[in-house]
């Protein structure tokens, strides 16, 4: 059951002219999955405080400005210069508020602020102006000087795009309101938070299904469960720093890298847990999106592997993203994204994370190059609020293409002993096994040949599952024997030996004796064919894995082909 999303709405009014509308409005629009705050729930001692307002219009889903006779009270100096302090660009931002930001300058109420910050922060603003016969509440007074000055606010306003609708009694204003874009906001809102949600689900599983049959477990645990941060560093060359683009060589995780507002290229040898980092940033995303506790950015795994052709097909990449979204996970959605949902502004100030993931496993070098061309035109973008991640295992075409000003290189670095410790009881937890077994299994570890491969996250995870797999108190001696007795219990749990007579019997019986004999020669060297795939892809990238030709020619000069 899909959970129930709340939008929250700002109403912004002068209270003597409007009490008896803004009530109604509240109550109209208030229900479970909806709530509506005014100016008066963020008075304190008195006194109201831009800070404050600005804090909930930050977070809020759309404005709904009420423009009259009356400008309500005016904004305190100390108000402002936290806002001023707070938004620097403010005045860059909306020409028509600048003057209004200088020394000395005339103040403009809180109720007026209120406008200008929900434009500031992109939130839909929706603006309604009475009609002259319409009815006013009882403390309602015209004053010339106050009239001109909003009729100036709303000159203002307009020289932003933002116009009002006139509304001639408080049953007329609540069905315009409904009737406007309010309700397509709560739609798109239900949309993104349902597409967080799917997404956070698919990229939390983890791909060891077969494997965790044999372990007395019925389902795989998430990857939030067994996930253990690595760090990452910047890269101290002459040709980064000559760039001038280096921060500092601190090590640190993938999150903070990201709040640094940089394009992130992330390089490491297979193995380093690029996949899992991206993929554990995106859930954590995902899920605070869809929680409330952030709104800057909405994430998008992209397997570069599968984006690449859809980029060069169809020749737009924006196009090509949507294309995928709704592919994965967007084919579950049941309420459907918004169209042009990712060429369309988000709401406020949220941005896309773009996560482009294993860009070496785009084999095909006129594939990688557009791709790499398509990222570096929308970089180029000042408009779009696009932020790239890329993973790949170190590659040379990257050192030109996604590097300078624009883009941030990290190091995926090694575990050190803490984490792989962490990596191990979180292993051992999820299988209910006890810290002893964990401890027991660190010492084997660190006892065996295996111990120079710790640093690598996908060396580690393989041999604890092979231990909790078998149980056995010896671990593979060498790299080989660890890819060996992987592949073995891959194949056993797919149940490849089972099968192997009843396939041979269909061959026979399709292609005769010759038939069977080729299929029991196919079957027997699946092993030796996937033990050397596994090898070359860990050591050399999947490029050498292109063909199975290398992997056949050295299964077969081991004997393992006749």
């Amino acid at each position: 059951m899909l959970a129930i999303t709340h939008l929250q709405i700002f109403l912004s009014t002068v209270s003597a002219e409007f009490r008896n509308y803004r009530d109604r409005l509240r109550h109209d629009l208030t229900r479970p999955n909806v709530s509506v705050a005014v100016q008066e729930d963020f008075i304190v001692t008195g006194t109201e405080t831009l800070d404050m307002l600005d804090d909930y219009i930050r977070q809020c889903d759309a404005v709904i400005h009420l423009v009259g006779d009356m400008t309500g009270a005016l904004a305190k100096g100390p108000s402002l210069a936290v806002i001023r302090e707070r938004y620097p660009n403010l005045g860059q931002t909306l020409p028509p508020l600048a003057p209004f930001l200088q020394s000395g300058a005339p103040a403009l109420s809180y109720t007026q602020w209120e406008a200008w910050l929900a434009l500031y922060h992109r939130k839909p603003l929706i603006i309604a102006s009475p009609e002259d016969n319409a009815p006013r509440d009882e403390r309602y007074k015209r004053i010339p000087q106050q009239c001109a000055a909003q009729q100036a606010h709303l000159q203002r306003l307009a020289e932003m795009e933002r116009y009002p609708f006139r509304f001639t009694n408080a049953d007329h204003l609540a069905v315009e309101i409904l009737k406007s874009k309010l309700q397509g906001i709560l739609r798109s809102k239900e949309a993104f938070d349902e597409y967080c949600t799917i997404l956070a689900e698919q990229l939390n599983r983890l791909p060891y299904t077969e494997l965790v049959r044999g372990c007395n477990r019925t389902s795989v645990p998430p990857l939030s469960s067994i996930y253990v941060k690595p760090t990452i560093k910047r890269p101290m060359r002459d040709f980064y720093l000559r760039k001038g683009n280096c921060e500092d060589d601190t090590a640190i995780t993938i999150d903070q890298a990201v709040a640094r507002g940089k394009h992130i290229l992330l390089q490491g040898e297979p193995g380093s847990g690029k996949t899992s980092m991206v993929k554990s940033l995106a859930v954590t995303l995902a899920e605070s999106w869809r929680s409330g506790q952030q709104k800057e950015l909405i994430p998008v795994y992209l397997s570069a592997r599968e984006f690449a052709p859809t980029t060069a097909s169809d020749g737009s990449f924006t196009r090509a993203v949507e294309t995928q979204i709704v592919s994965f996970p967007g084919k579950r959605l049941v309420r459907g994204l918004p169209s042009n949902f990712f060429v369309d502004p988000l709401p406020g100030k949220c941005g896309w994370l773009v996560i482009i993931d294993g860009m070496d496993e785009v084999v095909n070098p006129t594939q990688r190059r557009e791709l790499l061309d398509s990222i570096g035109r929308q970089v180029r973008l000042a408009h779009q609020r696009i932020t790239f991640l890329v993973t790949s295992r170190p590659l040379s075409e990257l050192d030109t293409s996604l590097t300078g000003e624009h883009f941030y290189r990290y190091d995926a670095l090694p575990f050190q002993e803490w984490q792989v410790k962490d990596l191990v009881l979180r292993w051992f937890d999820c299988f209910n096994r006890s810290n002893e077994d964990a401890e027991n299994f660190l010492g084997l570890l660190q006892k065996s040949r295996l111990r120079e491969l710790v640093g690598s996250p996908i060396f580690i995870t393989m041999t604890i599952l092979i231990f909790l797999r078998h149980g056995s108190r010896i671990l593979p001696e060498t790299r080989i024997d660890l890819y060996e007795q992987f592949v073995e219990v891959i194949l056993d749990e797919a149940g490849i030996p089972e099968k192997r007579n009843s396939v041979c019997d269909e061959w026979r019986i399709q292609f005769g004796d010759k038939g069977a004999d080729l299929c029991r020669r196919i079957i027997g060297n699946v092993k030796p064919l996937s033990v050397e795939i596994a090898r070359f892809q860990q050591e050399y990238g999947v490029e050498a894995t292109a063909t199975l030709g290398e992997a056949y020619r050295i299964v077969r000069l081991k004997g393992g082909l006749d």
